[in-house]
């Protein structure tokens, strides 16, 4: 038997709106799509800290900011870091916290292009 908590259900209930409400429209280079999210509290995180960027360690990657996330019922920093695009158009668009029923929601940040 599959027993799925309230958070599960919530979790479910946003991915299937929002994949579905979104028009999505794939290229050849988009053979992977990928989205990702998770459930805060009902709190919103504190504001970004200040981070330090360091240099890039090769030309062309993207910085992906730090940012609040949820664990073990209180919200945790996640230090910025750099990343390789997967392609030469790729734009890194950075991830948010919106906020649905009462809840916080992350969703994560994802390359386009």
């Amino acid at each position: 038997m599959l027993l799925i908590n309230r958070s599960g259900m919530l979790a479910a209930g946003l991915a299937a709106a929002l994949l579905s409400s979104t028009p999505v429209a794939i290229s050849p280079a988009m053979a992977q799509l990928s989205f990702g999210f998770s459930v805060g509290g009902r709190d919103h995180p504190p504001p970004p800290r200040e981070e330090v960027r360091p240099p890039s360690p090769h030309e062309g990657w993207a910085w992906r900011a730090g940012h609040w996330g949820y664990r073990d019922g209180g919200y945790v920093w996640i230090g910025g870091d750099w990343i390789e695009p997967p392609y030469a158009t790729a734009a890194w668009i950075p991830g948010h916290w919106i906020e649905r029923d009462g809840r916080q929601i992350w969703i994560e940040g994802h390359w386009e292009g």
